[in-house]
């Protein structure tokens, strides 16, 4: 598991992200579908404050799932969030018959630099890899 957090002033502005990166067991058989299946379960066509989509990676399958959410801040206000989640199956002859999921978990309040990072997690999740020992997990 990973965790980690980026802040840098500029100007008058604080930029701020934070990163998560860990491997989760599922209760499901199989990783690649239920990958797949978050993509129908989590997206609905009429909101169109979540975008998500299959990817393919390098390594395999993965979900990918962006959405903008508001989180309270002072009185009334409103604070807007980028999310970026991606859900990424650890390949089944490499997860020691457990099946887990790699999660890459991304939130930002600086929607003015969101492409840039949306770049940088393309680039990170396009790095993943599986280590051929089972129980290794991702590098």
């Amino acid at each position: 598991m990973y965790a980690g957090a980026y802040w840098q002033r500029e100007e008058d502005r604080l930029r701020f992200g934070v990163l998560l990166v860990a491997a989760q067991p599922l209760a499901f058989s199989d990783a690649h579908l239920a990958s797949r299946g978050l993509v129908n379960a989590l997206f609905d066509p009429q909101d169109d404050a979540v975008a998500a989509k299959p990817f393919d990676l390098p390594c395999g399958p993965a979900s990918v799932f962006v959405r903008q959410v508001g989180l309270p801040a002072d009185g009334d206000a409103v604070l807007p969030v980028g999310e970026f989640q991606a859900i990424v199956p650890v390949p089944p002859e490499l997860s020691a018959g457990r099946e887990e999921m790699v999660v890459v978990a991304f939130q930002t309040p600086d929607l003015d630099h969101w492409d840039t990072y949306a770049q940088h997690l393309v680039s990170l999740l396009k790095s993943i890899e599986f280590d051929e020992e089972p129980g290794d997990g991702p590098r």
